[in-house]
Formats: structure tokens, C-alpha cells, sequence
């Protein structure tokens, strides 16, 4: 009997502690019938594991939200009703380096890189519009961890993006290993204004390693230098089943500006009607070898 009571004991310890553990959903509604009212109370309330299902409206949350937990950040009615803004003053989001999952969320209005991503991120069918910074108005992708697509972005549009620098829609530094799939960058532009030119018209790699820009869609993006959709240095890059169409680059600049790298693979895409530039120019100890259009 006292061995029943025991292990009825132990069960029901064992059981409270799975339930315990389990992830928990916080809803944010601007209503007030959620959880929370705003994401950033939202992340402060959760723990590594939890989910958080964003309603339908326009969030300003006057900070960046910054995220160094494992969670997963979703809106219940997609991106075209749910809308993070920076209000042009702040970056919207800072994942620093924790495994976070974004989802059907609207980035707009974002200054200094809508999102900033230090290592670990999913971020899947978003729209990014209308976001500035000197570089990586919608994304800046930073920092090296020892897995291959530590940063994934998938089924996302760029658009109206601005930068000053390099790479309006992502701008990819030292070690990053991102993926761009499926997704489509329009109308972004990479303009320092006066006699300097800029880098990248949708997307500019800087010593990233192992990216991937796979089955994307260009169109009418602008570099006033080199690569009206996508410009690399010294990166290992993989650009395959894209389409490039109606964008502009400096006289020579390039649709794909490929600057050295050890390993530069560009297979299967389709470049066409580049206004100024070649479709792809590629340099090889300071040569230029450029390719169709």
C-alpha cells in the first residue's frame, strides 16, 4: 500500500512538472481582451519556449523590443493587418543572438534597420516597407555562429527600403550565414546622394560566409555603384533560380556585383532589362569580368 502511495506520488510530480514546463501562448491584443497590449510587455512577461500571437493592428511601441529569449512571435491575421512601426525614430526589433521565430508581422518605418539580427532567426512571410538606415534598412545581419542558414528568411517582401550606404533590404556583415528564399525585393534603393555611390540595391554581403539567395524575385531596385540587386565582397556566396528584372545600377555596376570571395556560384537565374549596368559582373584580383544581360 505504502508503494502505491509512492509511486502515485512520484507520478503526479513527474506530471506537474511536464505541465509546468510546457510553452506557454501570451496574446497581445490592442483592445485589451489579450494577455498584453504590446509586444514589448508581451517578451518581458514570457520565458525561453513560449509563443506569442500578435492581433491585427498598428503597434508603435516607442523603443526597440529587443528579444534574447526562444520564442516565437506570430500575428493571427498576417502581415497585411499587423504592423510593428518604428515611426522613422528606431530600429523595431533586436535579436541578439537567441533562436527567435518571426511570423506574418509588417515591418514599416523602421530607422536604423527595421530588424537587427545578431545569430538564430526564422523569419518568415513579413513584409518590410518603407525602412531607412545608412545600411540594412530591413534587415542588418550580423555575427558568426557554427551552423550553416543560422539566419533564414523566407516567403518575405522588401519594399521602399532606403540606404545610404549598402544594402537597402539586408545588409549581411562579418561571418553571417543567412538564406534568402522565395522572396520578393522592389523598388528598394541604395543612394548616398552627391559624388558617392552606393552598394547593393536590395542586398550587399560584406565577408558574409555561406549565404544563399535562392528562387528571389528583383525588381526595379537601384544602386546609383555597384549591384542594383545585390552586391558581395569577399563573401561565399550561392545565387541560384533568381529572376532580375527593370533594375538599376551605375554604368557598369552590374544587376550581381560579385567582388571575390572564395567560393561565388551564379547558376540558373534570369537578368534582364538592367538600365545602365551588365547583368552580372564578377572581379577577380581587381579584374572585371562581366556577363550577359
Amino acid at each position: 500500500m505504502r508503494s502505491r502511495s509512492l509511486a502515485a506520488f512520484l507520478g503526479g510530480m513527474l506530471l506537474f512538472a511536464a505541465t509546468t514546463s510546457e510553452a506557454t501562448l501570451h496574446t497581445v491584443r490592442q483592445d485589451g481582451s489579450g494577455d498584453f497590449t504590446n509586444l514589448t510587455a508581451a517578451v518581458a512577461g514570457s520565458t525561453s519556449g513560449d509563443s506569442i500571437e500578435i492581433g491585427p493592428g498598428i503597434y508603435d511601441e516607442g523603443a526597440t523590443v529587443e528579444i534574447g529569449k526562444r520564442l516565437v512571435v506570430y500575428s493571427v491575421a498576417g502581415a497585411a493587418s499587423t504592423v510593428l512601426t518604428g515611426n522613422g525614430t528606431h530600429p523595431i526589433l533586436w535579436l541578439p543572438g537567441v533562436m527567435v521565430q518571426v511570423k506574418g508581422l509588417t515591418f514599416r518605418d523602421g530607422w536604423g534597420g527595421a530588424v537587427r539580427i545578431g545569430s538564430y532567426a526564422n523569419i518568415e512571410d513579413c513584409v518590410f516597407e518603407n525602412n531607412r538606415a545608412a545600411s540594412g534598412a530591413a534587415l542588418y545581419i550580423y555575427g558568426r555562429v557554427a551552423l550553416y542558414d543560422d539566419v533564414s528568411v523566407r516567403r518575405c517582401l522588401f519594399t521602399g527600403g532606403l540606404a545610404t550606404s549598402a544594402g537597402s533590404a539586408a545588409y549581411v556583415d562579418r561571418g553571417a550565414e543567412p538564406r534568402f528564399e522565395d522572396c520578393v525585393f522592389d523598388n528598394n534603393r541604395t543612394d548616398p546622394g552627391g559624388n558617392s555611390f552606393g552598394l547593393g540595391g536590395a542586398l550587399d554581403f560584406f565577408y558574409a560566409e555561406h549565404s544563399s539567395v535562392y528562387r528571389c524575385l528583383f525588381t526595379s531596385n537601384v544602386s546609383p555603384g555597384l549591384g542594383s540587386a545585390i552586391a558581395s565582397y569577399f563573401s561565399e556566396m550561392l545565387v541560384l533560380e533568381n529572376t532580375f528584372v527593370g533594375n538599376t545600377s551605375g554604368v557598369n555596376g552590374g544587376t550581381v556585383y560579385l567582388n571575390r570571395g572564395e567560393s561565388r556560384n551564379f547558376h540558373s537565374n534570369i537578368v534582364a532589362g538592367e538600365t545602365q549596368g551588365y547583368g552580372l559582373v564578377v572581379v577577380i584580383n581587381y579584374v572585371a569580368h562581366v556577363g550577359c544581360n
